[in-house]
């Protein structure tokens, strides 16, 4: 009886064994990322934002003609399914969105102005996080008179209005080498890695302040763990998820600032030209759609659209990424 009880003892072990090696282990990261397939929400503006990105990507490949190009017979041109507009002209195919007042396609306007857009976006967001989870990260783990200087001096930043800031910084600098390398795209950056930081660096040190003082940290320093190690090793990963969700909240909004630069008029290069390369933008068609929209509404209704639905998207975004990374979260304690 004994041997029959130790042999099964024995095999429900060797089972028991079995099925562990066979579980693949998982992380936060991977469980995450499946949280996030399940969310419709998520998935929608993962394909929203993808689709940008080809379009900015592939722009010169789709773009039906250069952006520069202009053709002055086929100007104030309308959509190709308009039979007669104001000024007695019919849409054509050759411009399926119509025309600008010098015979500028629109579609290939609108397609280079996603490039522009969206590599705004993505570069200035994650340089912005960076240098805030800097500070933050020095802030929250020093403490005492550096916590209290950083902060300070963070709060004196947070404080200005940031589009009042940055239009001061486009207007004084505009016309230095700033202003003319990549025609003012390094001097929009400049600016809103000045006034963007701020956000970063006091979500950080929140985040920061919160995990070192957890256990698994205590018993890391306790093991004589040197801080650099214990700063990015440990406490780091843990404050990225709030910091992910703030910097896809971030992109939409350099978007929409820098097509509010474009429409006020207040361009980050002194040689602005609508159709260039690089001034090529969605603000800076519904610029010029201000004086045309009685003749091709297309012209400030495209890049609206636009705009529109990449914030869409990474708002849906932003809100998946929450409910994925915090699986205990309850919108219904939101709605009370």
């Amino acid at each position: 009886m004994a041997g029959e009880a130790l042999s099964s003892k024995n095999l429900s072990e060797n089972i028991l064994e079995s099925g562990l090696a066979q579980v693949k282990p998982s992380s936060l990261w991977r469980d995450a990322w499946r949280r996030l397939l399940k969310n419709w929400e998520g998935v929608l503006g993962l394909v929203i934002i993808l689709f940008f990105i080809l379009v900015a990507v592939f722009a010169s490949w789709l773009a039906p003609y250069p952006v520069t190009k202009s053709d002055v017979k086929n100007d104030h041109l309308p959509p190709f399914w308009v039979e007669r507009s104001f000024v007695g002209k019919s849409g054509d195919l050759a411009h399926p969105l119509g025309t600008d007042r010098i015979g500028r396609d629109l579609l290939s306007w609108a397609i280079y102005g996603t490039r522009t857009s969206m590599m705004l976006g993505f570069v200035s967001a994650p340089l912005i996080a960076l240098f805030g989870t800097l500070v933050g990260l020095i802030a929250g783990y020093a403490g005492g008179w550096v916590d209290n200087l950083l902060m300070r001096i963070t709060d004196v930043f947070y404080a200005f209005p940031q589009l009042m800031i940055t239009i001061l910084v486009v207007i004084i600098l505009r016309d230095t080498f700033l202003g003319e390398f990549l025609s003012g795209m390094l001097l929009l950056l400049i600016a809103f890695l000045l006034v963007g930081w701020a956000g970063a660096a006091r979500l950080v040190r929140g985040s920061v302040l919160v995990v070192k003082n957890s256990e698994y940290i205590e018993a890391a320093r306790c093991l004589g763990v040197p801080a650099p190690r214990l700063i990015f090793k440990h406490i780091l990963p843990n404050c990225l998820g709030p910091l992910l969700i703030w910097t896809t909240l971030t992109i939409p909004q350099l978007i929409l600032t820098e097509a509010l630069l474009r429409y006020l008029n207040i361009s980050p290069s002194p040689t602005y030209n609508p159709g260039a390369f690089f001034d090529a933008s969605w603000g800076g068609m519904i610029l010029e759609g201000r004086s045309i929209i009685h003749v091709n509404p297309t012209v400030v209704l495209i890049p609206a659209v636009c705009i529109g639905l990449i914030s869409i998207a990474f708002t849906f975004l932003g809100d998946a990424l929450r409910d994925a990374l915090d699986p205990q979260y309850d919108r219904s304690r939101m709605k009370g």
